[in-house]
């Protein structure tokens, strides 16, 4: 017989008492869950030094009893468990007063564990008895082969010191863990210095085996009544005498009809009455087959998003895939009609848990300065960002407009008498290039040409730290240009020697101290000290297909990719690591984006707007 748990946490509120948290695990290796199975704990701190804090501390200690149980400690699950719970509290027990309790269900067998206090209660057939009651320093450990609808509380100290046998008794039996929990939950709550108070509800469920419903139907066996040939009889008929037959006519063609009338009304009644059973019959099967699968699935998804919260600080990976599990089970339980109001309080959990787990942020883009009444027929095709001010590029009207990200002042600084053959900008500070096929000018210095044209082809340019590159697409090559007083130095290779890059299809270039190149089909390279970089996006959900611009620069510690595609912008640290993503239908209209960090703001260029999104995620 095979079991599965269902479960439900009761903690109370963190404060100079202590710290209480629940937790479980289930690994994401098959071996690994085989060998080790799903964990359920329940972890209290008290610190001995008042200026310590218990939260962190706790936090601390559950990662740690996680690395010792999941590490590569060898062993059985049994003796694993009773070694990493007597090290973790041996190891913080300097500092504090450490109780664990913890349950470990592996192939039908239950494995228990309770020390510093901590206590393990099962209530079976209506007996609530003691498993395991430690005490301080001291862990006991226990193993069994459970019941169906045992229910196990693994609790804190103080939560059966503020729980009464009676009171716990009558607020388990025959309920669920999740009714337990919210029936004990006044009475936890109602007194002051809660903050050690965590207990974990567990109870086993059968899981039913799949029946193998197909029957195999023998094919019928025909046998054979003669052996040989059947001979005509019609002669032996013919032989027979014919006798006339008369059949008397007593009471008319209808004297039976009453019966008949009689007879053929209950057979219609009792067939009607038989359609009408069939169908309710399948209705109500089907109704209850949707019940069960609502049933499952609503505490699957429950679990998940108990899990992800749990190991939100621990695990942040595992928490966003246990959360996009459940979100997934969410979706399809507000589609069956079932316990509204449960999955109502669900989605609230799935949309709170979008920001703080998933860190998604869904918000509407508001406009932040309209370009076309600025200046008419206004089409803004690139956007550059420095010194807190953004610089927006038409290169078929031939203007630039500039708008101070913190006060949104904006104004033409250049038309066409400037750049009129401009094909790229760049800027620094308040200094604007142009780049036009005869070479680099400074526009605010008399329009003066401060770099010769020395490359072929197209090419990409960006300022930073005062100095100037040029990305020469045809020859895969940057250029750096070290600023000096009179202008910039003649051109050196950036990329080492021997660094063999392909920049023929680059699209964008942007600097941060390392050099990030978009190419046309949305790969991002990174290229630090003139070498190319292992740079892969990792924990973007969905995957981005297909990046339409990005940005980064010193100003920010984040690096900012627009995928226009799905309506989103995504953040990552700058090992690509993923951080947060901000969605919008809006987005997906965006050519360009540049980001104030400083005043929280996420810019987007449609041509003849520039939109923002307040930054949520720091």
């Amino acid at each position: 017989m095979s079991y599965d748990v269902i479960s439900a946490k009761l903690t109370g509120n963190p404060d100079v008492s202590g710290w209480a948290q629940v937790y479980e695990f289930s690994p994401e290796s098959e071996e690994k869950y085989k060998l080790r199975g799903k964990i359920f704990a329940v972890i209290s701190t008290v610190s001995k030094d008042s200026g310590l804090d218990t939260v962190l501390a706790g936090r601390e200690v559950l990662s740690r009893l996680h690395e010792e149980y999941f590490g590569e400690g060898g062993g059985s699950s049994f003796s694993r468990l009773k070694i990493s719970v007597e090290k973790v509290i041996s190891e913080f027990s300097s500092w504090e007063d450490i109780q664990i309790a913890c349950g470990v269900l592996i192939d039908n067998i239950f494995y228990l564990a309770a020390g510093g206090g901590a206590r393990i209660a099962v209530l079976r057939q209506g007996t609530l008895s003691t498993i395991l009651k430690s005490q301080t320093g001291e862990v006991q450990v226990a193993s069994g082969i459970p019941k169906e609808s045992d229910f196990f509380i693994l609790g804190t100290s103080q939560f059966f010191s503020k729980s009464p046998e009676g009171v716990l008794k009558g607020a388990i039996q025959g309920k669920d863990p999740k009714e337990a929990a919210e029936a004990l939950a006044p009475i936890i709550h109602s007194g002051e210095l809660t903050g050690g108070i965590g207990a974990s509800f567990l109870k086993l469920i059968h899981l039913k085996p799949k029946l193998d419903q197909s029957v195999t139907v023998p094919e019928p066996e025909t046998k054979r009544i003669f052996s040989g040939e059947v001979k005509s009889s019609s002669g032996l008929f013919e032989k027979l005498k014919e006798k006339a037959v008369y059949v008397r006519n007593v009471g008319g063609e209808n004297a039976l009809s009453p019966r008949r009338k009689v007879l053929a009304s209950v057979g219609g009644i009792l067939l009607v009455a038989l359609i009408v059973s069939i169908f309710f019959g399948i209705r109500e099967k089907r109704n209850r087959d949707l019940r069960e699968e609502f049933e499952k699935n609503y505490l699957q998804a429950t679990h998940e998003l108990d899990e992800a919260e749990s190991l939100y600080s621990l695990n942040p990976d595992r928490a966003r895939d246990l959360f996009y599990q459940a979100r997934q089970k969410v979706l399809g339980l507000s589609k069956e009609g079932f316990k509204e109001e449960d999955v109502t309080e669900l989605k609230k959990k799935i949309e709170e848990g979008e920001r703080v787990i998933l860190a998604e942020y869904d918000q509407e883009p508001s406009t932040f300065v309209n370009l076309g009444l600025l200046s008419q027929g206004f089409d803004g095709e690139d956007l550059v960002f420095s010194n807190g001010k953004i610089f927006v590029f038409d290169k078929e009207g031939k203007r630039i407009i500039r708008v101070e990200a913190d006060s949104k002042r904006a104004e033409v600084v250049a038309g066409a008498n400037l750049i009129d053959k401009a094909e790229a900008i760049a800027v620094y500070s308040d200094r604007i290039f142009t780049v036009t096929p005869e070479g680099v000018f400074e526009i605010f210095e008399g329009n003066k040409k401060v770099i010769e044209v020395d490359w072929s082809g197209e090419v990409l340019a960006y300022s930073y730290a005062g100095n100037f590159y040029i990305l020469e697409k045809s020859a895969s090559l940057i250029w750096r240009y070290t600023s000096h007083e009179d202008g910039f130095s003649a051109r050196r290779s950036w990329l080492t020697e021997g660094a063999v890059v392909d920049l023929t299809d680059a699209s964008q270039i942007v600097i941060n101290g390392s050099i990030w190149v978009l190419k046309d089909d949305g790969k991002i390279l990174k290229l630090t000290s003139g070498n190319l970089q292992t740079f892969n996006l990792e924990n973007v959900s969905p995957e981005i297909d297909k990046a339409r611009a990005v940005f980064a620069s010193e100003e920010t510690e984040s690096f900012y990719i627009l995928d226009s595609t799905n309506g989103r912008v995504v953040v990552v640290d700058k090992e690509g690591e993923y951080k947060a993503q901000y969605l919008s239908d809006q987005i997906k209209d965006a050519k360009s984006i540049v980001v104030s960090e400083k005043e929280k703001k996420l810019i987007l260029l449609t041509g003849d707007k520039l939109l923002s999104i307040e930054l949520e995620h720091f």
